[in-house]
């Protein structure tokens, strides 16, 4: 599995120049997707923050960048090591990709938008606790399995990846 900044640094190599909220709600879009696929390529949870999924790691990894457009892979907080996915792993790069396809020319709070919607993840599990979550709460893997898997199954009549995530949103 891989870290959330390796999913991101993998989104701006193949087209640079979203911002991090982008990149955020991206890689979360990756990890549903990943999971509703069957196997999860994305090594931490994302937690309930009042403005919807966050990976903390990534927040803290790219908040230097603002609202810019990152253009370029970024480096662990602190560090020099820009982790990216491997041209090897197929599977991880095909579902990168194909997010890519499907989310790519939405705008940060179209993004967001998605992430909030009744009946996601996020949206469910602060519901559960009344909007008030304990700070650095996660999202449960299984919410997230069960959410995507079940717009997986919605259009299950269409035979690729590709064309389930443009019907994601």
């Amino acid at each position: 599995m891989y870290s959330p900044l390796a999913i991101a640094n993998t989104i701006i190599s193949m087209r640079p120049g979203f911002d991090a909220m982008w990149l955020n709600k991206a890689v979360y879009a990756v990890h549903g997707w990943s999971l509703a696929f069957g196997k999860s390529i994305v090594g931490e949870l994302p937690q309930v923050w009042r403005y919807g999924p966050i990976y903390a790691s990534l927040y803290n990894d790219l908040r230097h960048m603002r609202r810019e457009p990152v253009t370029m892979a970024q480096p662990i907080t602190g560090g020099l090591d820009c982790p990216i996915v491997p041209e090897s792993d197929e599977y991880a790069r095909d579902i990168i990709s194909k997010v890519l396809a499907a989310y790519g020319s939405l705008s940060s709070l179209d993004m967001s938008s998605i992430c909030h919607a009744e009946g996601t993840p996020w949206k469910d599990e602060a519901r559960t606790h009344r909007f008030r979550v304990p700070h650095g709460h996660a999202i449960p893997e299984w919410r997230l399995r069960r959410y995507f898997s079940a717009r997986r199954a919605e259009n299950e009549n269409q035979s690729t990846l590709e064309a389930q995530l443009a019907k994601a949103g």
